[in-house]
């Protein structure tokens, strides 16, 4: 059985985990989740297919599900956020990696260049691999100065960058990233997308963000959520409107609680 979180215990949904083959990395047929404190659902009935080399955006109002909706296709809904998840679920993946809104909460090790061979070790990988790995990451994504530095002292937009640096590190099939931008400054935001542009090894993308004006050429495909309803596919030009500065989600805690995951899925999971 894959041991990847939100595979067990959800009689509720069909959940698959199917090779892609050629075929979606991520299905979702009908797919629809309640929380386990409300009474209706968050969404329902959404019909959403991915093949390797998309670009997904996932926008809408805050509330609407956007994260939610990623979390169901990372497998931590439901497991790690009770409720009830209905539909059918096929991930044909492997490896994913994850970027999520706090940089700073997101880090567990004492150095940047510890922090991207951490997952590696988990992973159990030979010690001259994970050198040779964490040296060619590092330099790519313009942290090779920083290698020894303590991560605890970086900029927002440096831990950002590193955050990025060790999703890309495990070479995963799907990068997942939640509103990355969402604590940086403008400035560090378009540093960040500049890095993301030059990252072409993940198979597939799926970003929720706020920043749309900026990401346009960074996507191929756009999702609307709508609170309650299935949401629809919209095309680029009306999902990548300009920038709203005061648009954050209602719960700003959830990046934190999700970080605390993400490095425990690591440990217990290390193919995540």
């Amino acid at each position: 059985m894959d041991d990847r979180p939100g595979l067990r215990d959800t009689p509720a949904a069909a959940l698959s985990t199917a090779g892609s083959q050629g075929g979606p990395m991520v299905r979702l047929a009908g797919a629809g989740f309640r929380h386990h404190t409300a009474t209706e659902a968050l969404f329902s009935a959404v019909d959403l297919s991915l093949q390797r080399g998309a670009r997904l955006l996932i926008t809408g109002a805050s509330g609407s599900g956007k994260s939610t909706l990623l979390g169901v296709m990372t497998g931590l809904v439901p497991r790690f956020w009770p409720g009830e998840l209905s539909g059918t679920i096929t991930l044909g993946y492997v490896r994913a990696g994850m970027v999520l809104q706090n940089p700073e909460a997101q880090l567990v090790t004492p150095t940047v260049a510890e922090e991207v061979a951490f997952a590696l070790e988990n992973r159990g990988w030979a010690v001259d691999r994970i050198r040779q790995r964490v040296t060619a990451v590092l330099e790519r994504g313009g942290l090779a100065h920083l290698a020894e530095r303590r991560t605890s002292v970086l900029s927002g937009g440096e831990a950002q960058r590193l955050s990025l640096a060790c999703a890309i590190a495990q070479d995963p099939d799907i990068l997942f990233l939640d509103e990355p931008t969402a604590y940086l400054d403008p400035g560090s935001a378009h540093h960040f997308f500049s890095h993301l542009g030059e990252e072409t090894s993940a198979g597939l993308w799926v970003m929720v963000e706020h920043r749309t004006d900026e990401i346009r050429h960074l996507v191929n495909r756009a999702w609307a959520m709508d609170r309650g309803a299935s949401g629809c596919e919209i095309g680029l030009d009306e999902a990548c409107a300009p920038y709203a500065p005061a648009r954050l989600e209602d719960n700003p805690g959830q990046a934190d609680d999700l970080a605390a995951l993400r490095a425990k899925m690591i440990i217990d999971h290390p193919t995540f």
